[in-house]
């Protein structure tokens, strides 16, 4: 997973220098986005067909109250 090598992002030290820069009587905020991507598989199950389905959604959400 592209995930699991990342690096590690934002480093406490890197964050607590910024903050010591801008001096205790100002506010900072941040913003953090993580961002992932996808793509399929060429196992991946394919999507069925519009109209194929057995039950409506109206009524699988009524069957789940």
């Amino acid at each position: 997973s592209c995930l699991a090598s990342r690096g590690r992002g934002l480093r406490r030290d890197v964050l607590t220098g910024a903050l010591r820069r801008i001096g205790p009587e100002r506010t900072a905020t941040f913003d953090l986005i993580t961002l992932t991507a996808w793509a399929p598989h060429p196992g991946q199950p394919k999507p069925l067909k519009p109209g194929s389905a057995k039950r409506s959604l109206a009524q699988a959400v009524r069957d789940a109250n």
